[in-house]
């Protein structure tokens, strides 16, 4: 290829010397020339063209040139190829050679990149090698070629966030409502267990928020340790039951928690197996038994039948954006990975820098972006991120509780916050009182659908956490509904499941 730029550049040079006056047509720069000598001589040539020359003999540049160049030219016979050169140019064909460079130019930049210019490809049906194709076309039309292809691309990959109809209520619009494809992914079920028993994942949440939405971004926010990766594994579950493939990237922690989290995930859910908890696990082969370790390894057949080959880890302890969407972007267009879970947003609560915030505030579009990019691929992103610490005790959260980071939910399709319950709102004599209750529904005599309340009794025992839907594009707030979700935890297993609503009270536990 290099042979193929060197007779160019040697044209293009011969008829400069010759005519100075073809620099106020054409505009060339010294990167246009590959060749040390074709360099040097350029930038003699554009001296004396400012100093008024409108042509130049050899004897005149040679006179220009320092002693290791003059050696230089001598050594590479230099004088030889221009006095060949001018013997063969045509100085009314300059504009040709000057197209010939350039589409050299193209082709050292193009090998750089490493395309292979001499490899087959087959395009529009047609199998040929570029290098030959290039032969007959100009410089301009071997770029139109590459840039055709990249902005096809371009159009593909970020143009179908773009979207233009005419109202009309067709076929397709009915259809879909027919099919339901304004709901997004439910994460309500997570399939059965060994004896056929549905596995709840979050029914009521699912349901309010319609599901998570191709294109979209959602957050849960909570305090510390709230227990914000067993919700997690939980909703990652009911996804995997639909169908998703989903990638899990933490930039908290490495892979052998969330490895504990799942398989507790099965030995519990799918097994119906709680003789052995998170704790019990930890401590080693000398505190299981013979059935521990039967179920250990059943769990391990279910996980690699089931769910194996659905659910990818990244650990990236550095919280750069920019390397979380590239390893999005990459399994999403190599694996086919349709969900993304980014756990957490790393925040700084008494940092009051305004470059913090906006570099969250930009983190969050980001990911919001890379969604809607790829939403026709069904793509869609989920996160974790951390409530102020200093708004702990509020009883009814709302974004406020993300302080100066509230800004982010103008890109969140969904935001829902938890938080621990605390013991006097499970006491009906408390005025923190959060009034559980149930939602059945009836048909009167009339046919008309009746909805009942009926109360539910909390066990004071058992740790639960109360869930707001503070932002849903689809549903009904917390705050419009005056309502949030209770969940029971069992932390030793690593579960979540709904139990009933709620009506917390607007006040902080710390109040008198």
């Amino acid at each position: 290829m290099l042979a193929e730029r060197e007779f160019p550049e040697t044209q293009v040079i011969s008829c400069l010397i010759e005519d100075l006056t073809l620099l106020d047509d054409f505009e060339l720069k010294e990167s246009d020339f590959i060749s040390i000598e074709y360099r040097i001589i350029w930038n003699i040539i554009k001296k004396l063209k400012e100093e008024g020359y409108q042509s130049v003999s050899l004897l005149e540049i040679k006179s220009r040139l320092s002693e290791p160049e003059k050696q230089f030219f001598k050594n590479e016979n230099i004088w030889e190829t221009l006095n060949d050169g001018f013997s063969l140019i045509e100085k009314d064909k300059f504009k040709g050679y000057l197209d010939t460079l350039y589409k050299n130019n193209t082709y050292m930049t193009l090998h750089k990149l490493g395309f292979d210019l001499f490899k087959e490809i087959t395009y529009n049906k047609k199998t040929f090698v570029p290098f030959e194709l290039f032969r007959s076309m100009s410089s301009n039309e071997v770029k139109e070629f590459y840039e055709y292809q990249i902005n096809n691309f371009g159009t593909v990959d970020t143009d179908k966030s773009i979207e233009e109809s005419i109202i009309a209520f067709d076929d397709d619009y009915i259809h879909d409502i027919m099919e339901g494809k304004s709901v997004g992914i439910l994460f309500d079920n997570a399939g059965e267990d060994i004896v056929g028993n549905k596995i709840e994942g979050f029914p009521i949440i699912s349901r309010q928020s319609n599901g998570l939405l191709p294109g979209t971004l959602s957050v849960l926010a909570g305090y510390t340790n709230v227990g914000k990766s067993t919700f997690l594994i939980s909703l990652i579950m009911a996804l995997l039951f639909r169908g998703e493939k989903v990638v899990l990237c933490s930039n908290e922690q490495k892979v052998k928690p969330f490895k504990d989290n799942f398989l507790m995930w099965v030995l519990v859910n799918k097994l119906n197996y709680k003789k052995l908890d998170k704790n019990k696990l930890r401590q080693g082969r000398k505190a299981f038994t013979e059935e521990d370790m039967k179920m250990i390894n059943l769990a391990r057949d279910i996980w690699e039948k089931e769910y194996q080959s659905k659910i990818l880890f990244i650990s990236i302890p550095s919280a750069k954006m920019e390397h979380v969407e590239k390893k999005f972007r990459e399994h999403h267009l190599r694996g086919g990975y349709t969900t993304f879970i980014y756990d957490t947003f790393k925040l700084d609560f008494t940092n009051k820098k305004e470059a913090f915030w906006l570099s969250l505030i930009d983190d969050s579009r980001k990911l919001a972006e890379f969604a809607n990019r790829y939403a026709n691929n069904n793509v869609k992103v989920f996160a974790t991120m951390q409530n102020a610490l200093s708004t702990e005790g509020q009883l009814w959260l709302t974004r406020s509780v993300l302080a100066n980071s509230k800004q982010v939910t103008e890109v969140f399709q969904n935001l829902y916050l938890i938080r621990d319950m605390y013991q006097e709102e499970k006491d009906p004599d408390s005025k923190f009182y959060c009034k559980p209750y149930k939602v059945s529904y009836s048909i009167n005599k009339d046919g008309s659908k009746v909805k009942n309340i009926i109360d539910y009794e909390l066990d004071y025992n058992q740790v639960y956490k109360i869930v707001f839907l503070d932002k849903l594009r689809e549903g009904k707030t917390s705050q419009s509904g005056n309502y949030a979700i209770v969940v029971k935890y069992d932390g030793e297993f690593g579960t979540m499941k709904e139990v009933c609503f709620c009506t917390p009270v607007r006040k902080s536990i710390n109040a008198s």
